[in-house]
């Protein structure tokens, strides 16, 4: 009887790519690519008002901010904030 080595597998392309990896040094490069969940992103301009996970949000002078049931009464407070209730604020 002979002493030859046959070889029982067939060897696929992933399996030759591995091993022309490992000879060239590159230990850890991938052999195929993986599709994986992608979350779609959404761009939003200036002043568009959209839901996400329960909030409302909106853009405004280019800054993402979630709008409250208290965006109403911090405009009010401010508009009616004169100039001199600003000073006495300030002087305390």
């Amino acid at each position: 009887m002979k002493n030859e080595s046959i070889l029982k597998k067939e060897f696929q392309k992933k399996d030759v790519e591995r091993l022309r990896n490992l000879m060239k040094g590159k230990y850890g490069e991938k052999t195929r690519s993986s599709v994986g969940f992608s979350k779609a992103d959404k761009h939003y301009e200036e002043g568009d008002v959209w839901k996400s996970d329960g909030r409302t949000w909106t853009i405004k002078d280019g800054i993402k901010q979630n709008i409250t049931k208290l965006d109403k009464a911090k405009k009010l407070n401010v508009e009616t904030l004169t100039e001199s209730d600003f000073s006495k604020l300030i002087s305390k």
